[in-house]
């Protein structure tokens, strides 16, 4: 979000869809339609909206990592923050808690080189 450039791209992972079953690929695409029938709002009102809850949760439970749910929404608010205040010049950037998230980027990078999919 903050800082995409070859060498952040490259420690990125991703969620495999063939890990799916059709039952979990189902249950994402009719998350998805409401999401989608919701429309396009504001990001603040998007992450608190039950909608689009409803459906990073359908993901999330679909690869059993639900639990990592609110760590995941306030790296993403925090980032957020951050941007804004580059944006704006700021010169005081909001710093987010790298705690719950180091928690997990450690967790996702070990269960990949233990070649654990996600």
């Amino acid at each position: 979000m903050l800082d995409i450039n070859k060498d952040s791209i490259s420690r990125c992972y991703m969620l495999n869809p063939e890990l799916l079953s059709p039952e979990q690929s189902i249950a994402i695409k009719e998350s998805f339609s409401s999401l989608k029938e919701r429309g396009i709002v504001d990001f603040d009102q998007d992450m608190d909206d039950p909608i689009r809850q409803k459906f990073d949760l359908t993901v999330l439970r679909a690869f059993k990592i639900e639990e990592y749910y609110l760590t995941i929404l306030n790296s993403i608010k925090s980032m957020r923050k951050i941007r804004k205040a580059v944006n704006q010049n700021n010169v005081a950037i909001p710093m987010m808690e790298t705690v719950e998230y180091d928690l997990f980027n450690e967790t996702v990078t070990l269960a990949a080189e233990n070649n654990n999919d996600y």
